[in-house]
């Protein structure tokens, strides 16, 4: 690395957590998109609070969890919200399903840190880019994914509240992404209050 609540869904996936179900549909919708033959087109889309569905960030780390470390498929997860630390340490809980709480105060029990001993290979070896840059201007954005997508073949990026020097408008900033988007040929996922 570069880093529950039950609910009767109509009767269907009674205990799947509900971000997890977003992921899961998330993946499935990028990985059909990506599958078509040599007409992948780059998309951007938005996601507010409005309605509220819980915790974004924590629903797109079980879609990186999905995308990154059980298939393999290369993302990346730009924040200007957290640390990659703190990133990373959200991660471990999604894919361990430790307490946030205990992770964060460092007071595992056995079982806990032998899940994590487990888990640790398969978190450190997805190919999951993090980026805690807390301001770029456009052009260090653009270079940075351009990195990623002809470096490592990365077709997923989120956006965690990121913040461009010389895009001042919430406006702006979506028009960005998606022309970026557009550009790489890539699925930007841009989360925002």
């Amino acid at each position: 690395i570069m880093e529950n609540q039950n609910k009767n869904l109509g009767g269907a996936q009674e205990r799947t957590a509900p971000g997890e179900i977003v992921a899961q549909r998330l993946a499935e919708l990028n990985s059909q998109q990506t599958a078509v033959k040599g007409k992948h087109r780059g998309v951007c889309m938005v996601i507010d609070q409005t309605p509220p569905m819980g915790d974004n960030t924590l629903i797109m780390l079980h879609m990186v969890r999905q995308m990154s470390v059980e298939e393999r498929e290369p993302s990346a997860y730009f924040t200007s919200r957290l640390s990659n630390v703190q990133l990373c340490n959200r991660l471990i809980a999604v894919v361990t399903g430790i307490s946030q709480d205990s992770i964060d105060a460092g007071t595992l029990t056995t079982d806990e840190w032998q899940k994590l001993d487990d888990a640790l290979p398969r978190i450190t070896e997805a190919p999951l880019y993090l980026d805690d840059t807390p301001e770029m201007t456009l052009a260090e954005l653009r270079r940075k994914l351009r990195g990623l997508v002809d470096e490592h073949g990365v077709r997923l990026i989120v956006a965690d509240h990121i913040r461009l020097t010389d895009v001042t408008k919430r406006h702006g900033v979506l028009a960005a992404l998606k022309t970026v988007a557009e550009e790489l040929t890539v699925a930007i996922i841009a989360l925002e209050d």
